[in-house]
């Protein structure tokens, strides 16, 4: 990296930052985290739904391990993507309104 290209990102970091009081980016802001935050609830309940579903049903000990696995790894894929999903459904409603 040259040395001139920190003092450029520095520089659009100071810019970014000195923008924060515009009410657009504060709604963007709130937007993003509101997004993330039900894409990560709807995710923990219905991980919490796959995983009592499961546990009401008579199974034996390796295949019970296997369906937790399963459903630990769907629900960590789960979360970001319905986030995203979230996100990109909230777009076009802060281009209109923001």
């Amino acid at each position: 990296m040259k040395p001139g290209a920190i003092t450029s990102l520095l520089a659009d970091f100071w810019s970014d930052v000195n923008d924060v009081g515009d009410p657009g980016l504060l709604w963007q802001v709130l937007t993003l985290l509101a997004c993330l935050a039900a894409g990560s609830a709807i995710a923990r309940l219905l991980r919490a739904a796959l995983l009592s579903q499961q546990a009401r049903q008579q199974q034996g000990d390796d295949a019970k391990s296997m369906i937790k696995l399963g459903v630990g790894s769907f629900s960590r894929v789960l979360s970001p993507m319905l986030g995203l999903f979230l996100i990109e459904l909230a777009r076009p409603w802060l281009a209109r309104y923001h």
